[in-house]
């Protein structure tokens, strides 16, 4: 048997994956474009200047030790039923940081902030696993091609910063 001939056939079949240089080149360009647009949107300053999404005020009443459930206005009247149409994952991460934080003695703005942080890192890791997987396929080109297209879309920029909506 030939062991380098099987050596080179399984380098052959090897996807490969990019140099650490390169992924943390464009984790660095992906974090700061997001965080750059976080405060030049004024995000950062206000995480809550929309009306808060259906996670955040879930997370907002599991905090206050009300429960999983939805303020629904029925007839000018606010009815509080529970909550069906989420997932529960992110309302209890964003309950556990503002009650930690209260405990700390902070504001809840804080919280706010650590989540949209979490929010843009996990965006980052979205964007690095897209541009490894171009990168399997077509080698560096693929990565840098998809890593950047990924990195400045516009929309993908400033859906990253809405505190999963």
């Amino acid at each position: 048997m030939d062991w380098n001939k099987n050596r080179a056939m399984a380098r052959q079949f090897q996807c490969g994956f990019p140099r650490k240089r390169a992924l943390f080149a464009l984790l660095l360009l992906t974090f700061c474009l997001r965080l750059a647009e976080a405060f030049l949107s004024g995000v950062w300053q206000n995480p809550l200047k929309d009306e808060p999404s259906e996670e955040v005020r879930l997370a907002e009443s599991i905090a206050k030790g009300q429960g999983f459930v939805t303020p629904v206005r029925d007839e000018g009247e606010t009815v509080r039923d529970p909550s069906a149409f989420s997932a529960p994952g992110y309302p209890y991460f964003l309950a556990g940081l503002l009650n930690g934080l209260q405990w700390a003695g902070l504001e809840r703005l804080p919280a706010y902030r650590v989540a949209l942080l979490v929010n843009l890192v996990t965006v980052c890791g979205a964007v690095l696993l897209l541009a490894a997987a171009a990168y399997a396929f077509r080698g560096p080109a693929g990565f840098w091609i998809t890593g950047l297209l990924a990195t400045g879309w516009p929309t993908l920029i400033r859906a990253s910063l809405r505190l999963w909506e």
